[in-house]
């Protein structure tokens, strides 16, 4: 194997160097740690002050133009701190029915409500501004607000704007508040940058956004062939135990993402999306030639995996210092809200990393590889279609230009990720896959919590190296 492998371990080596480069030298000297102070608990309990004693959802939001502009002019990670402490660059958004509250992530500040009767007296109505002005500074801990405008509506209500003494580098402190009659019904606390806020306003991108949407709504017909096949009985119940199991696993991963119904009835529909893909492959002829590929017994690719994950890391680091330089930007701070609102967050490297590994491989690699090559003889077509499929499943995250992840991901990564599993193995490109999104996850869950412990999850794979097969993987 050795000699077989002996460049995949080589380009593995050399990605595993570029990524200590980027965490021990690049990341460390550019980029300051911003964890998270405070927990979506805690800003569940400033909001209730509020909004009540009722169910509430919370989610992460960042003033993504911000962080953009930020980047772009080259400002230091330490201001970003200090804007993140005392503006609202991270907020928590709790919402309670038509009620919403933004609590500063940082400081615990509320930094905006919606939805409710603030406060209300006659003196809104009366001397509105100076009475406004009062509220904010006395109750939230707005300073030095100067109203800039009004704007009188109909039925008694009006829009106040405030600004602050503050100003960095062209960014300015905005305050909005809304008042009906005597009441005070809403403000708003937001930063503001010198940029367009809408990054994905082009026909180009919503129709991306479209396509990819119905992809997923096609996948959904994939359990409906899994319990076809399995209904039938090809070949009596005991040939379905292995698909069974990896199906179930995946369902429960995902519910452990969540510990919710919701993330039950998730984690059932990828789990007999799995097992639809894996009935259809079940009996088909591959496409690709098993005795070209140099790793084939599940030690072998296990241990491909690991140069894999090596050659991925290379190519993230190398696109990243690219686009970098291009004046591409990504949020390195989105991650941390799945890792803040996970139950387990010490699983979470190992669990939503597996899924993702397995779901995405079983869909977008193998039955994309087995469904197109009917149509497409080149094995360069197939690798592309392929992954430009899957890189419109990752336009969620904040990037900016919008279609930073589908060159990333559709041009570079992907096509590199579909030659390696025809060459080394299906399980090989899961194990480099997981190992990969493992790692991203970890770097989260250190910067946000700045515990290290999550990173022991990309020894998982060794353990596969204890079961006994020796013999070659269909």
């Amino acid at each position: 194997m050795g000699r077989r492998m002996r460049g995949l371990w080589l380009a593995g080596a050399f990605g595993l160097l570029l990524l200590l480069t980027e965490l021990f030298l690049v990341r460390a000297e550019q980029h300051a740690s911003l964890p998270i102070a405070v927990l979506p608990e805690q800003a569940k309990m400033t909001a209730a002050k509020w909004l009540g004693d009722v169910r509430m959802t919370v989610r992460q939001e960042e003033n993504l133009d911000v962080s953009r502009y930020l980047h772009q002019q080259g400002l230091t990670d330490q201001l970003r701190a200090t804007l993140a402490t005392d503006m609202p660059l991270l907020v928590w958004k709790v919402t309670s029915r038509d009620a919403e509250a933004s609590i500063n992530r940082q400081s615990g500040r509320i930094e905006g409500l919606r939805g409710i009767t603030i406060a209300q007296g006659e003196e809104l109505r009366t001397r509105r501004a100076d009475a406004v002005r009062e509220i904010l500074e006395q109750t939230f801990g707005q300073k030095s607000l100067v109203l800039t405008s009004i704007d009188e509506q109909e039925r008694g209500r009006a829009l106040l704007t405030f600004h602050t003494s503050f100003s960095v580098d062209s960014l300015t402190d905005r305050v909005e508040a809304e008042v009906v009659d005597d009441r005070l019904v809403a403000f708003t606390h937001r930063l503001q940058a010198p940029l367009p806020t809408d990054r994905t306003s082009s026909p180009i991108a919503e129709t991306v956004q479209r396509w990819a949407g119905w992809f997923q709504l096609a996948v959904l017909i994939l359990p409906l062939v899994g319990m076809w096949r399995l209904m039938r009985g090809d070949g009596g119940a005991r040939r379905w135990y292995g698909e069974l199991a990896l199906s179930g696993a995946v369902a429960i991963a995902f519910w452990l993402k969540g510990l919710s119904a919701d993330y039950l009835l998730q984690g059932v529909v990828y789990g007999a999306i799995v097992f639809g893909v894996l009935a259809i492959v079940k009996e088909s002829k591959w496409p690709a030639d098993n005795k070209r590929q140099s790793a084939r017994s599940l030690h072998d690719q296990i241990l491909a995996g690991y140069c894999i994950f090596g050659v991925l890391t290379g190519c993230s680091v190398l696109f990243s210092w690219g686009a970098d330089l291009l004046g591409a930007w990504s949020s390195d701070l989105q991650a941390q809200e799945a890792v803040a609102l996970a139950p387990l967050p010490f699983l979470l490297p190992l669990i939503a990393a597996g899924t993702a590994a397995v779901y995405e491989e079983l869909v977008y690699r193998k039955l994309g590889d087995l469904w197109l090559s009917r149509l497409f003889k080149p094995g360069a077509v197939v690798a592309l279609l392929c992954s430009l499929i899957w890189s419109t499943a990752h336009l969620q995250y904040g990037v900016w230009p919008w279609y930073l992840r589908i060159i990333e991901l559709g041009l570079i990564i992907g096509p590199l990720l579909f030659f390696l599993y025809r060459r080394y193995g299906l399980v090989a490109v899961i194990t480099g896959h997981f190992l990969y999104n493992a790692c991203l996850i970890s770097l989260a869950v250190t910067s946000a919590f700045g515990n290290g412990w999550s990173f022991v999850w990309l020894a998982a794979p060794l353990l596969l190296l204890c079961w006994k097969r020796k013999g070659p993987l269909a």
